[in-house]
């Protein structure tokens, strides 16, 4: 087998290319003085579209500085627009909580399933930050911390019994 260094320079590198191709048209609209009920419109559906494309997948596993090209990128955008946008960051940070939201209220789903010990659910076992820092991993690390936090409130609510 040989070993193939997988990063996420390319797809970031051609994600931020497509989204400056996108910004062009944006400024160009926005010189038209376009209002912003259509700039808004626009902005989501194609340069937004661009930059999440994918977004749990290989977000968490972004360079810092891939992370912060396209931020600048989100920038120009928030600059032609005029308007508050959210981060990058923060649309990651969406998107991860509603899937995990579709995953723990499906009950069929196997990732609910308790291990053995009944303490915690099933997770990967990851021996890599690139691993670890995906989704499935810090989906199970989350629920576990909030079914953990759950039952020590339960615990703290009958302790006086």
């Amino acid at each position: 087998m040989s070993k193939v260094k997988l990063r996420w320079n390319l797809n970031s590198s051609v994600l931020i290319s497509k989204a400056q191709q996108q910004l062009f048209i944006l400024r160009r609209l926005k010189e038209v003085n376009l209002s912003k009920k259509v700039l808004m419109p626009f902005y989501r559906g194609i340069v937004e579209s661009v930059l999440t494309n994918s977004i749990m997948v290989w977000y968490g596993n972004n360079r810092s500085a891939d992370r912060s090209r396209l931020q600048r990128i989100l920038k120009t955008a928030v600059e032609f627009i005029g308007e508050t946008l959210p981060s990058i960051q923060d649309v990651f940070k969406k998107r991860c909580a509603s899937k995990l939201t579709n995953i723990v209220t499906d009950q069929t789903h196997p990732f609910f399933d308790p291990l053995p010990s009944a303490r915690s659910y099933h997770s990967i076992r990851v021996r890599t930050a690139r691993f670890c820092s995906s989704f499935i991993p810090c989906a199970a690390r989350f629920l576990n911390e909030i079914c953990k936090f759950y039952s020590e409130i339960e615990r703290e609510k009958f302790a006086h019994l």
